[in-house]
């Protein structure tokens, strides 16, 4: 038999359901209404509506996010969520009970073999600076201009130095991002990670 949480989903995968319990004290169910709502700035969110998602168990809340809803979301990332209470005797009377964060992962089409994009914002930023160092490493000219009638040019260069600065702080951030996966997977936190470096 699975074990029901008794808090708030921490991350989601679209396509699965969700299930958890939640109980607020001073707060039963027999007297509040219960409504989630997951949003984000990345793209569409969900709700988990009272009488819909949301039932009473007693004096806790239950709440079962179908498939259907998590697979409305299309956009992997950090989703806010905000839990309401409206009061069954007096509909005017809500409360934001809770508030808090989900990482929301995108769950494989199994009808579709097309590319996913599967890497955070952070690796997604270091592979583009990744690209532009590789692209630099024979010349640092990205143009000529001509600016005159008599043909005379200016030459735009890159900064490599702001892009290795910018490279060091997302290469932390991944780095980060790879120790946490892997402590979930049981591996130390401080496991040696190699990267690449540039010289300026």
């Amino acid at each position: 038999m699975t074990t029901v949480r008794t808090t708030e989903p921490t991350t989601i995968t679209t396509r699965e359901e969700v299930h958890w319990k939640k109980t607020f004290c001073n707060h039963p169910a027999t007297l509040w209404q219960l409504n989630y709502y997951f949003r984000s700035h990345l793209g569409v969110g969900f709700n988990a509506a009272w009488a819909a998602e949301v039932t009473a168990d007693g004096d806790a809340f239950d709440i079962v996010v179908p498939a259907s809803k998590t697979d409305d979301v299309t956009v992997a990332g950090q989703y806010t969520w905000q839990a309401w209470l409206t009061e069954i005797a007096d509909t005017t009377n809500k409360v934001n009970i809770a508030t808090g964060t989900v990482q929301i992962n995108l769950g494989f089409d199994p009808a579709s073999t097309a590319a996913v994009e599967t890497r955070s914002k952070a690796k997604i930023m270091l592979d583009a600076i990744d690209a532009a160092l590789t692209a630099f490493a024979t010349s640092d000219i990205l143009e000529y201009e001509i600016t005159t009638p008599a043909g005379n040019r200016r030459v735009k260069r890159s900064d490599k130095t702001a892009l290795i600065s910018e490279r060091k702080y997302w290469a932390g951030i991944v780095t980060n991002e790879i120790a946490r996966e892997g402590a979930k997977n049981g591996k130390p936190l401080m496991n040696n990670i190699y990267m690449k470096v540039y010289d300026a």
